[in-house]
């Protein structure tokens, strides 16, 4: 298999994760009544499933496309032999030269935040205090709340925090904290920062603000139903949030974003629709595998015909 065709098939998934962040932003514009029907939680699952969307929909599409020359022999088709040789068109060099410095860009960052979280949690966990089994302490006199760690999840508060704050306030902020550490959200969030880098720049700017939005919703939601009473939390919010605490930029707290949107979420009903669930995705996705591998031969066929635009 030469540099060319592979530079062609890449071209092709490029063009099919354009299309697909294109989709998506268009179905997120015009959903977003359906999206404010749902709960928190699942408005956050369906915006995680549209930031993963172009990387899972032009890995459907390889998978459809390569199962008819292995299923089939590629008895009815040459496009490896007829684009051996032939280079893409410049257009087309360009579009994956961005897509390639998006992903390396978005692949660095990553491991630049993962590093600096790994480091700054040796850091904390060294001058820390383990107030019970799931929130350790930190010595410092400023007001900070927030949950560090992609894969092992921990919850940080200040000792500045429990000094200033009403007990209830700490329930409250304690949940909160407890539901992003539960949902794993730093490492959704994490995922989500990578597969955005496939997405058109503005659409993927978008998911990303909706997507941080629906995970503090979800996270004031669920502290709400642990405390038993919404006004506390909502209340408990504005008070902190006044206090312009902060932790690492790479750590989620309940110091977040969209403070207004967020009190108007918990003095309204708590309810809402919670679907689709994760199993619902998940199905979607293998159905649409399923599809796919039976559609192999219209597939490669159709690439096949849209290889010939792409040539130089």
């Amino acid at each position: 298999m030469s540099i060319e065709f592979v530079l062609l098939c890449i071209a092709v998934l490029v063009l099919i994760a354009m299309a697909l962040s294109a989709a998506c932003g268009a179905m997120i514009a015009a959903g977003r009544r359906v999206l404010a029907t749902m709960a928190p939680e699942a408005r956050a699952r369906c915006l995680l499933a549209a930031a993963l969307a172009p990387t899972t929909g032009a890995f459907i599409f390889m998978i459809g496309w390569f199962a008819d020359p292995v299923l089939s022999h590629c008895h009815n088709h040459s496009c490896m032999l007829t684009y051996h040789s032939t280079p893409p068109s410049w257009p087309v060099l360009l579009v994956i030269g961005a897509y390639a410095s998006r992903g390396a860009i978005a692949v660095g960052r990553v491991i630049a935040d993962w590093l600096r979280a790994w480091r700054t949690r040796r850091e904390l966990d060294a001058v820390s205090e383990l107030a019970d089994e799931r929130i350790r302490v930190l010595p410092i006199d400023e007001p900070e709340a927030f949950v560090l760690g992609a894969l092992r999840p921990a919850v940080y508060m200040s000792r500045g925090l429990l000094a200033m704050s009403d007990p209830r306030d700490l329930d409250a902020v304690a949940a909160h904290e407890r539901a992003h550490e539960l949902r794993r959200d730093p490492l959704a969030r994490m995922v989500a920062s990578l597969a955005f880098a496939f997405h058109l720049p503005g659409i993927a700017a978008a998911l990303e603000r909706e997507l941080a939005s629906a995970q503090e919703m979800a996270a004031d939601v669920e502290a709400a139903r642990a405390v038993g009473d919404a006004p506390q939390v909502a209340a408990t919010l504005v008070r902190l949030a006044r206090l312009r605490a902060h932790g690492p930029a790479f750590a989620m707290g309940l110091f977040g974003s969209d403070v207004e949107a967020r009190v108007r979420n918990l003095l309204g009903p708590l309810g809402g629709r919670n679907r689709p669930r994760a199993g619902h995705i998940a199905g979607f996705v293998l159905t649409l595998l399923g599809v796919a591998v039976a559609s192999g031969h219209f597939i490669h066929a159709g690439v096949e015909s849209f290889l010939r635009l792409l040539v130089a």
